[in-house]
């Protein structure tokens, strides 16, 4: 990430198309002509635990579980997608996780998320859960054993 404003004018990390703050309208740092979100972040992630749980929890909808990392990482944009998760990525408790993510399409039949997570810890004690972005949208996953299990 490296969102600039300079003398009052944005250029877009995505595109390096450039406007003023003036003209930016009611979307300030929403860059007009490739859409991503410009708005400028403190990029040593120190962010207050509840801000951050504030934000996951307005999120209303469930993120999706779209893949593991080594299958997502084989298409057109996914290794970028991955280095812009792995860049990004801010831990958050588990229960928040949990609460945030559908993973019906990740567990066996007749596992809940409980025996998959203790599963998990039992394996790999550094078992970890994270916020970030996959392809410029929110994003979270779940890091275990040199594997993400991606949500978005």
């Amino acid at each position: 990430m490296n969102e600039q404003v300079k003398n009052g004018v944005v250029i877009c990390d995505n595109c390096n198309w450039k406007w003023d703050i003036a003209d930016g309208g009611e979307d300030t740092y929403l860059c007009h002509k490739c859409n991503h979100d410009n708005t400028p972040i403190n990029e040593n992630k120190s962010i207050s635990l509840s801000n951050l749980f504030q934000e996951i929890i307005n999120e209303a909808i469930k993120k999706d579980y779209i893949g593991q990392c080594d299958i997502l990482r084989r298409n057109c944009t996914g290794e970028d997608n991955w280095q812009e998760m792995m860049q990004n990525k801010i831990e958050i408790p588990f229960n928040i996780f949990f609460d945030n993510v559908d993973m019906s399409n990740l567990l066996d039949d007749d596992e809940s998320p409980e025996e998959f997570h203790q599963d998990n810890l039992r394996s790999d004690p550094d078992t970890k859960t994270f916020k970030s972005t996959w392809g410029g949208k929110d994003a979270l996953f779940y890091q275990t054993a040199g594997f993400e299990f991606i949500f978005a």
